[in-house]
């Protein structure tokens, strides 16, 4: 299934490799050279190559296998694996590929050790490792990588506080604030949201409620925590946001469910469905 998708991504990405205007349809499959099972990260490079990065299933503890976990880069035709110095760690998956102003990309990858977040160059096929906090008892946690006015920002957890971190150029962390909340469960995942505007910051996942905060850390906002906390009879549906994305400069977030009494006090407004940020 995950093949299928796959080719999908390739014929809209086909025209970028070939000179004629006439697209073509081709299904790659593990024959072709493809190695990664679920694809969860792609991105093109400064040159145009697509990089490819997921999870081969046979990497699990559960199978006997001396499998590595990898990259791909593709041509268009064929598919470079580069597989991860044992520097790394045992890599489970590639979770994010963020490509940097330089063309490097910022790797977050999973291991059975925590969270890993490297710098990977693709033209000398280096990998930098970053320094990411953690404690004996409590392995590194982070979200993806975020951008916001030329720069970078990342979250990062220890215990049960979470730190809004500026991700510099030269690799080191430099903390804003942190904050916590006192749901059941409160940890950093993928669906983890980092959304940045010049008075205030919105974060949140489908862990714990959606926060307004300003950039010295004092809460504006916390969305009601009920359906959040886990309950044998519970059956309230989480308000959290589930998609974000920019059209014509303008911020649009779905979130997974609101009312008119939801977001009276969003800085946004309500269009077909979703919400558009105002800035």
């Amino acid at each position: 299934m995950t093949h299928i998708i796959f080719s999908f991504f390739l014929f809209l990405c086909a025209l970028s490799f070939g000179q004629s205007e006439k697209a073509f349809h081709k299904v790659f499959t593990e024959q072709d050279g493809l190695e990664i099972d679920v694809i969860k990260a792609m991105t093109f490079d400064d040159d145009g190559f697509l990089w490819i990065g997921g999870k081969i299933l046979d990497i699990r503890t559960i199978v006997l296998s001396d499998k590595q976990q990898c990259l791909q880069r593709f041509n268009g035709s064929s598919f470079h694996t580069i597989y991860f110095p044992p520097k790394l760690g045992r890599v489970i998956d590639v979770e994010q590929i963020y490509k940097r102003f330089d063309g490097k990309f910022y790797l977050k990858l999973g291991t059975q050790e925590g969270a890993v977040l490297t710098l990977f160059d693709p033209y000398d096929l280096s990998f930098a490792k970053i320094q990411l906090p953690k404690t004996p008892s409590f392995n590194p946690i982070t979200s993806n990588v975020f951008y916001y006015n030329n720069q970078e920002y990342i979250l990062t957890q220890i215990d049960r506080f979470i730190t809004v971190n500026i991700l510099e150029k030269d690799l080191s962390l430099v903390p804003l604030f942190t904050f916590t909340h006192d749901e059941n469960k409160f940890r950093l995942d993928p669906t983890s949201v980092f959304i940045p505007k010049q008075e205030y910051c919105l974060i949140g996942d489908d862990n714990f409620p959606v926060s307004i905060f300003d950039w010295d850390g004092t809460l504006i906002h916390k969305y009601s925590s009920a359906s959040f906390i886990t309950e044998r009879d519970s059956h309230g549906q989480k308000f959290w946001i589930e998609d974000v994305f920019v059209k014509d400069s303008i911020e649009f977030v779905f979130f997974s469910l609101f009312t008119e009494s939801d977001v009276e006090k969003v800085p946004c407004v309500c269009v077909a469905k979703c919400l558009v940020l105002r800035v």
